[in-house]
C-alpha cells in the first residue's frame, strides 16, 4: 500500500502570532481498497501569519491561506501483493515563518487488509452437488477430490487431512481405500490441492462403502484458516461390475436382447469431455477475456440445441455478478454431422478486491 499526496496545497498567513496543527480527526482506520482517499486538515489558530507548513510523508508543502483551515487530499493506493495491517503516521515536522507548532502535529492512518492474506481453506463447493462416487473395478487411482483456497496466496501453506468409515463397518479404511489421512500442501500463489486416493483392488464383490474426508483446522499451518464446507460426508467406493442382489447370485437362460434405434439415439448425446473443476483468472492487461468450454456429441445425425445455464455456488455466490463473468444462459447448435462445439464465457476485470467466486455450468435439455 503506498501513499500518494493529491495537488500541493498551499496556506499563507499575514504576520502575527499563529499556531498550526492538524484539526479534527487525527487517527483513521480504512479498509483497503483499489483507492481511497482521506484528507488531513491543518488548523491556524490567533493572528494571520506567513507561514509554510511541509508534512512528511510524503513531502506535503502546505502555504498559501484560503482561510483558518486547509486540507491535504491524500490517496492510498493498493498495491498487487499480500500483506497485513500497516499504519502510516503524518507528521508536520517544519514550519517557515512566525508561527509555532502546537499539539496534535501528527496524523496516524491504519490499513486494514481487506482478504484472508494466506488464505481459507474449504472442500470444493462442487463435490456438493451430488455424491463422490469412486468405481472399485475401474478406478485405482483417484484425484478429483479438491479443497480450494480462498481469499489470499500468499505464502506455503498445509493442513491435515483424515478419511474414515462412514458407517457402522469397523474394518480398517485401509483395507478398501488408501491412506487413511495425509497431509495437503498449498505453494505460493496456489489455489486448488487435490487428496489423492489409491483404491485397494480384492475382486471381493461388495456393497457400496461411505467415507467421511474431513480437512482438520486445528493443523493448519503457514497461517491460513479452515472454513466451512471443511466435511465431505459424501464419498462411496461402489462395485459396478459385478452388481451384488439381496440373494445369492445364479444362472439364468441366455436371453437375446434386440435394440431399435430411434431418431433420439441417432441424434446423439450431448456433454462435457470433463467434469473436472476449472479455474478462471480475471484479465490484468484486458477489460475481458472469452473462455471456451469444450461440449462432445456422441451421434451425429440431424441438427440439435442443446440449451445451458451459468449458476452462482458457494458461500460468496450472491457476490457474483454479471459485471464478473457471464452470459447467465444460453444455447448451442450441433449441425448434422457436427461432433464438437463450445460454450464461450466471457470473465470481466474489475478493480474490486473479492473473495475466489465459483459458478457451476450445467447443461439444461
Amino acid at each position: 500500500m503506498s501513499v500518494s499526496p493529491g495537488p500541493a496545497l498551499f496556506i499563507p498567513f499575514v504576520f502575527g502570532e499563529t499556531e498550526i496543527r492538524f484539526a479534527g480527526q487525527t487517527e483513521f482506520v480504512v479498509n483497503e481498497t483499489s483507492t481511497t482517499v482521506i484528507r488531513l486538515v491543518i488548523e491556524r489558530i490567533g493572528e494571520p501569519a506567513n507561514v509554510t507548513a511541509i508534512v512528511s510523508p510524503p513531502s506535503i508543502t502546505v502555504r498559501e491561506p484560503r482561510g483558518r483551515n486547509e486540507s491535504v487530499p491524500l490517496t492510498l493506493i493498493r498495491e498487487k501483493g499480500t500483506y497485513g495491517m500497516v499504519t502510516v503516521t503524518f507528521e508536520v515536522y517544519t514550519l517557515k515563518g512566525d508561527a509555532v507548532l502546537v499539539s496534535p502535529s501528527v496524523v496516524q492512518v491504519t490499513i486494514k487488509p481487506n482478504d484472508k492474506p494466506y488464505g481459507v481453506l474449504s472442500f470444493n463447493s462442487v463435490l456438493f452437488e451430488r455424491t463422490v462416487i469412486i468405481d472399485e473395478d475401474t478406478t485405482s487411482r483417484f484425484e478429483n477430490i479438491t479443497v480450494v483456497r480462498n481469499g489470499g496466496t500468499h505464502g506455503n501453506v498445509s493442513v491435515n487431512w483424515v478419511l474414515t468409515r462412514n458407517s457402522s463397518d469397523p474394518s480398517p479404511v485401509t483395507a478398501d481405500i488408501g491412506p487413511s489421512s495425509g497431509v495437503l500442501h498449498f505453494a505460493q500463489g496456489q489455489m486448488l490441492a487435490s487428496i489423492p486416493l489409491t483404491v485397494v483392488d480384492d475382486d471381493l464383490p461388495e456393497e457400496a462403502e461411505a467415507y467421511l474426508l474431513q480437512i482438520l483446522p486445528h493443523t493448519i499451518r503457514g497461517g491460513a484458516e479452515v472454513s466451512e464446507p471443511a466435511e465431505l460426508e459424501t464419498v462411496e467406493l461402489v462395485n459396478i461390475n459385478p452388481p451384488i442382489p439381496p440373494i445369492s447370485p445364479r444362472f439364468g437362460k441366455i436371453r437375446n436382447i434386440s435394440l431399435a434405434v430411434t431418431p433420439d439415439i441417432a441424434n446423439g448425446e450431448i456433454g462435457f469431455i470433463s467434469n473436472l473443476p476449472i479455474i478462471l483468472h480475471e484479465p490484468e492487461d484486458s477489460p475481458a477475456e472469452v473462455v471456451y468450454i469444450p461440449l462432445h456429441r456422441d451421434g451425429t445425425d440431424g441438427q440439435a440445441t442443446v440449451y445451458w445455464s451459468l449458476k452462482p455456488s458457494g458461500s460468496n455466490s450472491k457476490a457474483v455478478t454479471l459485471d464478473d463473468i457471464g452470459p447467465f444462459n444460453g444455447s448451442v447448435v450441433f449441425l448434422s454431422g457436427q461432433s464438437d462445439t463450445t460454450i464461450n464465457i466471457t470473465v470481466k476485470a474489475d478493480d474490486i478486491p473479492e473473495m475466489n467466486e465459483t459458478v457451476t455450468l450445467s447443461l439444461d435439455r
